[in-house]
């Protein structure tokens, strides 16, 4: 199995900065994929992350 990276950017133009590290470190990009925003995905990393603060 091939590693995968999986990230989540603001803005588009974050992208950039994205492939300048890559390029950096001499990572071969072999297919980038696009997915469509899950909002259930977007509640849970939200209500995940307030926990985490409430924790500490």
């Amino acid at each position: 199995m091939e590693p995968t990276v999986q990230v989540d950017l603001l803005k588009s133009e974050e992208i950039y900065d994205l492939f300048d590290v890559l390029k950096l470190e001499n990572t071969l990009v072999e297919a980038i994929d696009r997915s469509t925003v899950n909002f259930e995905q977007v509640f849970l990393k939200i209500v995940k992350e307030e926990s985490a603060y409430e924790l500490v």
